[in-house]
């Protein structure tokens, strides 16, 4: 078992060393909507997407082999809109959000497409139901969760235009998994999820070590 353990040890120590290190911010165009159904298990037509935005700060470690992980920290704006009685129905949900997710980036010229999934986490700090032009505070009224949990799905882009810099275009389909809705009237059984399609753009900057510095320079031919 030891020299299992010593192969293991090795091969960390291996990866750790060559594998390269990035911090990125991305903007996002967010189109999310929810998926809704109400007690006797109809769904609602009239729910559009609505045109939000998001930020993100993310940490990249990628391997040689082209797996990488990435956790990320952000901000996200999802909600829809509808009609009621011939007056517009908004919703605009505010989270911070967590994600912890991996992917596989091809091939080692500028041009680079990848592909990745993550599990996110989110908190509620603010949620808006608008109706024509009144206002209603969702959280303080009890009429949602403040706790969102769900996947997201994306592929994209990067390109390299120095060695310590990229930048990134990518979609990204984000998946809902937890049920919104607090149905506190005796008898409701109404489901909410969110769900979104995002445009991502954004620009990352590789961390460069002193080892990595010095071995560059002594590389002949190294651009």
């Amino acid at each position: 078992m030891k020299k299992y353990y010593g192969l293991i040890w090795f091969c960390l120590v291996i990866t750790s060393v060559y594998s390269q290190d990035n911090f990125s911010v991305n903007l996002a165009q967010t189109h999310s909507t929810f998926k809704f159904t109400d007690s006797d298990g109809k769904t609602d037509p009239n729910i559009n997407s609505a045109i939000h935005y998001s930020y993100a700060l993310n940490y990249n470690k990628i391997f040689p082999f082209g797996l990488y992980i990435r956790p990320e920290i952000g901000y996200k704006n999802f909600g829809a809109n509808s009609s009621i009685y011939n007056q517009k129905l908004d919703w605009s949900l505010h989270y911070l959000d967590f994600n912890i997710g991996a992917g596989y980036i091809v091939g080692k010229k500028k041009l680079k497409p990848f592909i990745g999934a993550s599990f996110y986490l989110s908190y509620l700090f603010k949620a808006l139901q608008t109706i024509g032009s009144d206002s209603y505070n969702m959280i303080k009224e009890n009429a949602i969760k403040n706790i969102d949990y769900g996947l997201n799905f994306y592929a994209g882009l990067n390109y390299s235009f120095t060695d310590a810099a990229s930048v990134f275009l990518g979609y990204e389909y984000t998946a809902g998994l937890n049920q919104l809705e607090l149905n506190s009237k005796p008898g409701q059984s109404q489901k909410l999820f969110n769900n979104a399609m995002s445009i991502n753009f954004g620009l990352a900057y590789r961390l460069i070590s002193k080892k990595n510095r010095k071995r560059k320079m002594n590389c002949p031919g190294s651009n």
